[in-house]
């Protein structure tokens, strides 16, 4: 049997779909997108190609016989239902808070806690285990090993198609604009789903609580502490990147970081965050900080909590009794 070439493998697939009607500019820039699909998987599926289950993709509708301007009006509007609920009916959030906080007041602890287990089924030792019905260090190698294969299996495509592309992630403002939106809106999509992410870390908000409450048994009030949902950020207009901090204290010109072992890792422990990563970010961060008058103390997770804590808390001594003379 003859072997087909490129052009017949594409038109194989748009004759597929009954409903395709893009126009001849169209079709091209679909072409276009079926190599570069080549380079990856010899071959591409109708889905990979006009993306049929993705409903914030143009292509979606494109492929269902809209236009490609009814598509991209669409794509927005999909695109701003997740951010309209943040921002918008506050009536409709309490409700569905309400409603959460209802059931969850008819389980017992011990089912809860099994709920916040499954979640996170793939990294669970006990999970794993129960699954495949090994035992629990077997299930710790086979959690290691998939995590060690997924790795792998990443470098290799990033290596493969040339390097990783900003406009992948939804976390980048390059993703927005190649979905076509204004450098405005692209901002504000970002700025909102920045909002709604849950970047602190438990560990860290623990101790700076901690750290708090000594603060208002030495009597030193009246200042602001920026932590957890209100974290404080510095952004970089050269480099075009923000940066956020553990807590700040704006009045005593103080920024407080919790290096935590992931992100802070020692060589033999780097498997996500290698130390020179680390080292480099660490560097970056308190450059930023310094350009804005801000200087930063570390509070490391593998030291002694309480001497960290006391040293911490006479520095903001010092620097709220200057503030208090200062004013």
């Amino acid at each position: 049997m003859r072997k087909l070439t490129k052009k017949e493998k594409f038109i194989q697939l748009i004759t597929k779909t009954a409903k395709y009607k893009g126009d001849r500019k169209f079709t091209i820039k679909l072409y276009r997108k079926f190599l570069n699909l080549l380079k990856t998987c010899p071959n591409p599926t109708r889905d990979r190609l006009f993306g049929f289950n993705r409903g914030r993709n143009k292509l979606y509708y494109i492929s269902r016989g809209w236009c490609e301007e009814e598509a991209m009006e669409q794509v927005k509007l999909i695109q701003s239902r997740g951010i309209g609920f943040y921002k918008g009916n506050l009536e409709k959030i309490k409700q569905r808070v309400e409603k959460r906080n209802f059931t969850f007041s008819l389980k017992t602890e011990t089912e809860i806690e099994e709920i916040n287990r499954k979640k996170s089924w793939n990294n669970n030792t006990e999970i794993i285990a129960k699954k495949y019905k090994i035992s629990l260090e077997d299930a710790q190698i086979k959690i290691d090993n998939a995590n060690k294969k997924r790795l792998v299996s990443y470098l290799e495509t990033l290596k493969r198609i040339g390097g990783y592309k900003r406009e992948w992630s939804v976390w980048c403002i390059e993703y927005y604009l190649n979905k076509g939106y204004s450098i405005e809106e692209s901002k504000q999509f970002l700025i909102n789903k920045t909002k709604n992410y849950k970047r602190y870390s438990i560990k860290s908000v623990k101790v700076i609580e901690k750290l708090i409450e000594l603060c208002k048994s030495n009597q030193i009030y009246n200042l602001t502490f920026l932590y957890a949902d209100k974290e404080f950020h510095l952004y970089d207009p050269i480099k075009k990147k923000a940066r956020w901090y553990d807590l700040t204290i704006p009045e005593l010109n103080l920024i407080i970081e919790y290096n935590g072992e992931v992100f802070h890792p020692r060589k033999k422990d780097s498997m996500y965050y290698t130390v020179e990563e680390s080292i480099k970010n660490d560097l970056y961060k308190k450059d930023i900080a310094k350009k804005n008058g801000y200087d930063i103390l570390y509070f490391w997770e593998r030291g002694s909590e309480k001497i960290q804590i006391i040293e911490t808390l006479n520095e903001i001594k010092k620097r709220y009794e200057q503030y208090v003379r200062s004013n």
